[in-house]
């Protein structure tokens, strides 16, 4: 009997079932242009190593399991870890949004998972009449 389709079949049910124990939320968020946004990232596949948020294809942040957030030369981005929580979570701050921060975000455990999310950036221009006498 050959065992390699065996073993791939393993391997797909082994990668499914990671791959359901990864959760990001919220799947989508709108925010006014300057305030925070914020997505939560938890696993509860115990041996992942590093995490990394990705606005656009931009990689932006990295965590370690080990050591926690790796520094940002970004200060307005930053990440704390979840209070009660029973998985590994992680909550990934964007301190103060602008329209270039709209698109996909993405928390990537590195060779394991990957989930994407969406910000939408709301812009909302005053307009001012001056009246001339």
């Amino acid at each position: 009997m050959d065992i390699l389709p065996l073993l791939v079949l393993f391997l797909s049910w082994q990668t499914k079932a990671v791959r359901t124990k990864m959760k990001l939320t919220p799947a989508s968020l709108t925010v006014v242009r300057g305030d925070e946004a914020k997505f939560t990232c938890s696993t509860s596949y115990t041996p992942w190593t590093a995490m990394t948020w990705l606005l656009g294809d931009r990689p932006v942040l990295t965590i370690s399991k080990q050591d926690g957030v790796v520094p940002s030369v970004n200060p307005n981005i930053t990440a704390v870890k979840c209070s009660n929580s029973k998985t590994d979570c992680w909550e990934f701050i964007l301190r103060s949004t602008e329209r270039n921060s709209q698109g996909q975000v993405t928390c990537d455990l590195h060779l394991i998972d990957r989930k994407m999310a969406e910000l939408f950036v709301q812009v909302f221009f005053h307009s001012r009449i001056f009246w001339q006498t």
